[in-house]
């Protein structure tokens, strides 16, 4: 995770750690100084323990969820560079430019569903699923 990301998560966990600080702020009993030490080191712990959560949660979108999702073929794949086939997908509503993962012994057809790999760049590495006819 990259340090704007990290920035980002500790921002949304502001408001929330914000209110637990005040709470313990004004509940506490004590001098204000030994309240007010408190209420900081609970705000800076519950900063912490919410951004670590939020950094667990999985990406719901990018091309970190692509792979081993199956895509709809929109036509006839062609040959392409090194023995691949290469042609477009359907996928989660978007058309895609898809080649093959390795040699295959037949180009997927239109109609057809595929399995996604892994993703180069903006290029989805495929895989054919059983025909069943």
């Amino acid at each position: 995770m990259t340090i704007s990301q990290r920035l980002i998560l500790l921002l949304a966990a502001f408001p929330s750690s914000a209110v637990i600080a005040a709470s313990g702020l004004f509940l506490l009993d004590g001098s204000w100084e030994q309240r007010l030490l408190i209420a900081s080191a609970v705000f800076v712990l519950s900063e912490l323990l919410l951004a670590f959560g939020m950094s667990k949660i999985p990406p719901r979108m990018g091309p970190e969820t692509m792979p081993g999702k199956e895509a709809d073929v929109l036509s006839d794949f062609e040959m392409g560079q090194c023995g691949s086939y290469v042609g477009y997908v359907q996928l989660a509503g978007e058309k895609w430019r898809a080649r093959t993962a390795g040699p295959v012994s037949a180009a997927p057809r239109s109609g057809h569903r595929v399995r996604v790999t892994c993703v180069d760049g903006l290029t989805l590495l495929i895989s054919p699923l059983p025909v069943f006819d």
